[in-house]
């Protein structure tokens, strides 16, 4: 059984970044229990408790890797219900393919930052796979307030590119059809 999920579009250069979040499934049960508080004549303090309980659910921020998107995390979601999971859709990825401008490390460093702001997470958990784990890398490095801790699954080893050879020509030698099909446009 898969936790819902909502979508939340978060402003960045160039458009939305889309983003799906699973909320920490307690918050609702918080709720409920908050709700019988107030109708004993305790109003305040119940919407206070559950502004509470959103702000110390554990959150996690999930990257996916490049030929993926925030659904990459479903099964995490799945198997963490006490836990909000936060996961973006990187620029040209899921919902986000449609964001203009660069996507290079320090874009998408940049966009988790305004996730960040736009949820209000303070420091948090980052997780991440693949190319998501360079991403998160280059989030830890511009933005270290915002990360508590790194989990970093077959992220590769950065490797130099030799002499004269074109980035995007690299990439293509080492992905083959996976980056023939970055390119690709389903309508």
């Amino acid at each position: 059984m898969s936790r819902p999920v909502r979508a939340v579009a978060v402003p960045v250069p160039g458009g939305d970044l889309q983003v799906g979040v699973w909320d920490a499934r307690d918050a609702a049960v918080l709720q409920t229990r908050q709700d019988a508080v107030d109708e004993r004549g305790r109003r305040d303090r119940g919407r206070q408790g559950q502004a509470a309980h959103e702000d110390a659910a554990p959150t996690i921020l999930a990257i996916h890797g490049v030929t993926s998107s925030h659904l990459a995390w479903e099964l995490l979601a799945d198997e963490l219900p006490d836990v909000r999971i936060v996961a973006p859709d990187l620029r040209g990825r899921g919902r986000s393919n449609e964001l203009v401008g660069p996507a290079g490390m320090a874009r998408h460093a940049d966009d988790l930052a305004a996730v960040s702001a736009a949820l209000g997470l303070g420091p948090v958990v980052v997780v991440a796979h693949s190319m998501g784990a360079f991403v998160a890398m280059a989030f830890a490095a511009r933005h270290p307030e915002l990360v508590s801790r790194l989990v970093l699954v077959d992220g590769g080893l950065p490797l130099d590119a030799p002499a004269g050879l074109d980035a995007d020509a690299l990439v293509a030698a080492i992905l083959g059809p996976t980056a023939a099909r970055l390119t690709l446009r389903f309508d």
